[in-house]
């Protein structure tokens, strides 16, 4: 395990946005969704939404990068 992804939703539970903690970092930083593989998704412990929610908000990201 790389370390840990924590998820903040809105309301209804949907991910508004997420969080990571790399355990060679040792700091919480909002992740870059840019910079963020989602073949690295299953390297981290999720917390506060689903492992799907969280791949499907990177994934929307990722659409509003092109």
């Amino acid at each position: 395990m790389k370390g840990y992804l924590i998820a903040e939703t809105d309301e209804l539970g949907r991910v508004e946005w997420v969080w990571v903690y790399r355990e060679t970092e040792k700091v919480l930083k909002p992740i870059e969704r840019s910079g963020f593989r989602l073949t690295e998704l299953g390297d981290f412990k999720v917390h506060g939404a689903g492992q799907v929610e969280v791949a499907n908000w990177l994934k929307r990201g990722a659409q509003e990068l092109r």
